[in-house]
């Protein structure tokens, strides 16, 4: 037992001995690990560096280019990948082809003495032809004097002040177009910040897209393009979708797919047959259906014929008429007449068809034909209208229009011999063409109404001026009425009853009459024939023959 207990603690000591040189063997291995690690990586920098050494040693033995007059100590860093200088012929601005090359330079370090013999050689045309010129008669130029020499040739016309054409640039196509122009006369500006090139591109946007633009605040010139674009696009989707129309389809448009998924036969098929064929268009010569133009309809009215049957029309024709029927009418986007107006749909003021001025009506000077007319601007009227004299005094010819008549605010009705169409009217300047309905007028020689108000877009108006203000094209437009004397009026004498004194004016007319009138030059005779009876014949009940 005394054997075992001392043979322990001596096995657990070597044991700890062990466990510690083995550790302190771990420890030596990892330090020398690190060691070769280190080397290793310092050998890889090494043979990189050597690498590029190499590389650049070939392209000084392939004539690439020269560095031995380089400024620069260390070699130059070359491009992972061959770069290909590019040609010009002077077909276009060279401020790009320039842009590029000093790109090439850069990337090659290629010095300074070789960059115009570099440039020349991708010269082709017309530009090679001015080159050859240019160094046969005054040698190789300088970098500086080939980029001056190049730009005044094949450049853009020298301009005394860039910046000035850029802030008149303004956009009058697509937002694509205005960019690139934009973005050309910009390259020709120099000492532009960005804030400024914002500034300067929205404003030339027009609006509105100018104001969609500036609400968004962008802070790069890249952004307020993208803006210009993005608003642009929303802009033209609006319109394709107020051409179509957002009308859902039409019960007639649906009843036939409702019967054919009903049918017994193989829905498949007929579902098939149903999406593939294309609608069958109305036919306008159907039988007993036909559409009447508003023309004809008032020919018929004066002939006395039935709408429906070529026979006439009486209040017993009702009961025998071939066209009697029930009738289902759906109503379309096409209904209405060719020109999109119906007796009901013309309307026109009191004041404008009577001739009232007054000091708060807004009236302008108008130009037709060489004749300038007094139009008055009134938004109570539906459509524009011009007098019968001034038709006729500026050669406008109206399309007659039977039958229709214009409808006064205060329910009467004005006949109407036709309208002027497309007739170039001129105020202050800014042409117009325009629809005008001929009607009497007293007062004025033009009613201008809403259907012309609608095609000035938003109008800003002042009725305290009498002025009205909104954009026409590209460029605003204030127009101020001109001063008129308003029309006469009776107004109440105070404390006297005008009756009693215009009697009192004229007490001799008004006198009551006391014997004959007195004697005349010449009395009024009747000269009887000699002998003659009295004459008692009844009126009205014979000839004129007998009566005389």
């Amino acid at each position: 037992m005394s054997d075992v207990g001392d043979s322990t603690p001596a096995t657990q000591a070597s044991m700890e001995a062990m466990f510690d040189k083995l550790v302190k063997m771990v420890g030596d291995l990892g330090k020398r690990m690190d060691g070769e690690i280190s080397s290793v990586r310092q050998e890889a920098s090494l043979i990189s560096a050597s690498v590029k050494n190499v590389q650049t040693q070939l392209l000084d033995k392939q004539g690439r280019f020269d560095t031995h007059d380089a400024s620069s100590s260390g070699p130059p860093s070359v491009p992972g990948h061959k770069l290909r200088f590019p040609k010009y012929d002077g077909s276009d601005d060279p401020i790009t082809w320039l842009h590029k090359g000093e790109q090439f330079f850069r990337a090659y370090g290629t010095p300074e003495h070789l960059k115009v013999p570099t440039a020349s050689f991708y010269l082709d045309g017309a530009a090679a032809q001015w080159y050859y010129r240019l160094e046969k008669n005054q040698g190789v130029p300088s970098w500086t004097n080939f980029v001056d020499g190049i730009n005044r040739r094949f450049g853009p016309p020298l301009r005394s002040n860039p910046l000035g054409e850029l802030t008149q640039l303004r956009r009058t196509s697509t937002v694509d177009d205005y960019q690139e122009q934009f973005l050309v006369l910009l390259a020709r500006c120099a000492d532009v910040t960005e804030p400024q090139q914002i500034a300067i591109f929205t404003a030339g946007l027009q609006q509105p897209l100018s104001t969609d633009v500036e609400l968004q605040k962008p802070a790069t010139l890249e952004d307020a393009m993208a803006l210009a674009r993005a608003f642009e696009r929303r802009q033209q989707v609006s319109t394709e979708l107020a051409a179509t129309g957002s009308r859902a389809p039409s019960r007639a448009s649906q009843r036939p797919l409702a019967a054919s998924s009903r049918s017994t036969s193989t829905p498949s098929a007929t579902m098939a047959s149903s999406a593939t064929a294309p609608p069958k268009a109305p036919s306008p010569t159907d039988g007993r259906f036909k559409r009447l133009s508003p023309d004809e309809m008032a020919q018929r009215r004066l002939e006395g014929l039935c709408f429906n049957c070529p026979e006439k029309f009486s209040r017993e024709h009702a009961k025998v008429c071939s066209g009697k029927g029930i009738y289902y009418l759906e109503l379309g986007d096409d209904d209405a007449s060719d020109d999109g107006t119906t007796e009901d749909d013309i309307t026109i003021s009191v004041n404008a068809v009577t001739g009232i001025r007054t000091s708060s009506t807004l009236q302008l000077r108008a130009t037709i034909g060489g004749n300038v007319m007094i139009a008055l601007i009134d938004s109570g009227s539906t459509h524009s209208f011009i007098s019968d004299t001034s038709a006729h005094r500026v050669g406008l010819k109206p399309v007659p229009r039977p039958g229709l008549s214009v409808a006064v605010a205060n329910g009467d009705r004005v006949p109407t011999t036709g309208v002027c169409q497309g007739a170039h009217m001129d105020i202050a300047g800014e042409p117009f063409s325009i629809d005008l309905y001929t009607i009497p007028l007293v007062g004025y020689d033009l009613i201008l109404g809403c259907d012309w108000l609608r095609t000035l877009g938003p109008v800003v108006w002042d009725l305290d001026k009498l002025s009205m203000t909104f954009w026409h094209h590209d460029h605003k437009v204030q127009w101020t009425g001109i001063t008129i004397v308003p029309s006469p009026r009776l107004t109440a004498i105070q404390g006297t009853n005008p009756l009693q004194a215009l009697l009192a004016e004229f007490d001799d007319l008004f006198a009551t009459p006391v014997g004959l009138p007195p004697p005349r030059a010449l009395d009024h005779l009747i000269y009887l024939l000699p002998n003659t009876l009295p004459i008692a014949v009844r009126p009205y009940r014979y000839a004129i023959e007998a009566q005389c």
